[in-house]
Parts: C-alpha cells; structure tokens; sequence
C-alpha cells in the first residue's frame, strides 16, 4: 500500500476544488500521452531525494520519484509507513520551487 501525492509546476488554485479538478486533468493527460519531464520536475525530485532520503531509506514506493512524471506533473508513490512523516517536507519543498501539492486521499492541496 501507498500513499500517493501529486504534484505540478505551475501557479497555485485558488481552492482545493479547483486544485481538484486541475489534478483530474493533468493525471488523465499523463496517461493519454507521456511527455518529456521537465527541467523543473527533475531539480524538485533531485531536491526531494536530497531532504527525504534515498531508495535505501523506505520513502519512496517507487523509484526514483520523477518515474511517474510527464512535463510538468508528477505523482509520487511514497510509502504508507513513510507518507506521514514526509508530507510536509515535500508539499514546503515544492511550494518553494513553484510546484503546487495535492494530495489525492484527502482531495486538497497541501
């Protein structure tokens, strides 16, 4: 079991409904057609490994985290034992570098 979060490269919604309904989009455009990751989407991971660990540290349900990143979205898949205790590292990370965080469980951004 994983936690997932979802995360893109762009200005913040104005509410989780409207993160919501980007998130839809941008999840089912990546499926549809994989893109080439960006620059941007690759320094947030490099950035996420750095404060969060390595494959060896059990954050990561999947590896490396940009693997399930096309432009500028990217979904990771983190732990369930891990997810709780990294979350907000990685939703300040990425707020920092202009990314928004969603988190799909709960249905808002972080």
């Amino acid at each position: 079991m994983s936690y997932e979060l979802a995360l893109w490269h762009g200005p913040r919604p104005a509410d989780h409904e409207e993160a919501r309904r980007q998130f839809e989009v941008l999840a089912d455009a990546s499926e549809e057609k994989e893109l080439p990751v960006t620059q941007a989407v690759r320094e947030l991971a490099a950035a996420l490994v750095e404060r969060c660990g390595d494959d060896s540290g059990g954050v990561w349900a999947t590896w490396p985290p940009e693997s399930d990143a096309s432009g500028d979205f990217m979904y990771l898949n983190l732990t369930h034992a891990a997810g709780a205790a990294v979350v907000a590292t990685i939703a300040l990370t990425a707020r920092r570098m202009g990314f928004v965080c969603y988190d799909p469980q709960l249905e808002e951004m972080l």
